[in-house]
């Protein structure tokens, strides 16, 4: 969906906005359920639907039903017909009701959207919920005070909860709370909270909240890239642990290709005008390039610290959409796709921000 009304926002050519439709109408069935919360998933013939039952019977992915928000908004704008962005930003409305503002549990109840799970992340399972927050309000014009105010009180909660500063250097690391205690491992997903982070900086009124948040997301973007720097291969692992004597080491010795540490790169060059951001950049393109690209297309790696490391023989579907977009707009002039006109969907697609919601 976001692919399509991406194309229809580039090009102005309806074929796309109606194929977006055609699309959605057919995802609305999954919205059909007593509390308004989507299901998992919906069989697109029939519009039947179902619960993943490896999270637990009862419970949905609070990235799953907070990453809808921008597409159904944009779509239900330019169609001028409400009810896609109703749906979608009803979500919001009941996970806003029936929990304490802050980070919410990764999984939700579906009958009424209360935390239901130990675990606590701005990473897989929560991350673009959280950033769907802010681009919601960046789309309709900063015009939905109630989902800023969800977004604040989501980014105060990891400043002071979720943040540790390593030792010997000092990176920030952004980590999750299991049963209230604090985990020691971050990954490459959570790298997108440095763009995150900086987004809702230069979008901010209060000077003290610009500082403070642009400094939060240049501390994120450099420990992601220090993981790529530290590597023998360039390459930074999927996953990895706080060691008191090197910050950290590898825990997942993958690469999957990510376009996470890219995108926050990306976002601190047009944010800063730095030019070791796209210094950063490079080197991981050449990283790519050297160890990821073959004859077909390119894989992730199964060991970064491996410099002859045998190939996953997977080109991730992100790859084309995330990561090589960020590496081309990194260093394309900074009107193209500007961040004050456009916001980008979880999958970079970008949307023309709404003038007159």
């Amino acid at each position: 969906v976001g692919g399509l009304l991406g194309a229809y926002d580039l090009t102005k050519d309806n074929l796309f906005l109606e194929k977006a439709k055609a699309l959605v109408d057919r995802l609305l069935p999954a919205f059909n359920t007593d509390s308004g919360l989507p299901a998992s998933k919906i069989n697109l013939a029939t519009g039947g639907y179902i619960y993943l039952s490896w999270i637990g019977f009862g419970n949905l992915i609070l990235s799953e039903v907070g990453s809808l928000q921008l597409e159904f908004s944009y779509l239900s704008h330019h169609l001028r017909d409400p009810v896609y962005g109703d749906k979608a930003l009803k979500v919001f409305e009941i996970i806003n009701n029936a929990n304490p503002k802050g980070v919410y549990s990764a999984f939700i109840n579906m009958t009424d959207g209360r935390n239901n799970a130990p675990l606590k992340t701005i990473s897989s399972f929560g991350d673009s919920f959280y950033e769907y927050l802010l681009k919601v309000w960046l789309l309709f014009g900063k015009t939905k005070d109630w989902i800023m105010d969800m977004y604040i009180a989501a980014t105060n909660d990891v400043i002071e909860n979720y943040l540790y500063k390593s030792t010997p250097n000092s990176l920030t690391m952004v980590l999750e709370r299991n049963h209230g205690q604090l985990t020691n491992k971050m990954d490459q997903m959570v790298c997108f909270a440095g763009a995150m982070f900086g987004l809702g900086a230069i979008n901010s009124n209060d000077i003290d909240f610009q500082k403070k948040h642009l400094d939060i997301a240049q501390e994120i973007t450099k420990t992601c890239y220090e993981t790529h720097r530290r590597s023998i291969t360039g390459l930074g692992p999927e996953a990895w642990v706080i060691n008191e004597e090197s910050d950290f080491v590898p825990h997942n010795f993958g690469y999957l290709l990510r376009p996470e540490p890219i995108e926050s790169i990306f976002y601190m060059w047009r944010l800063t005008n730095d030019t070791k951001y796209r210094e950063w950049g490079w080197e991981i393109f050449k990283a790519i390039e050297k160890h990821c690209r073959t004859e077909s297309g390119y894989n992730g790696v199964k060991d970064i610290t491996n410099p002859n490391t045998e190939k996953d023989d997977v080109q991730q579907s992100w790859f084309l959409a995330e990561t090589l977009k960020y590496l081309y707009l990194l260093f394309c002039p900074n009107d193209i796709i500007p961040l004050d006109k456009y916001v980008f969907t979880t999958e970079a697609h970008p949307l023309s921000i709404i003038d007159n919601p």
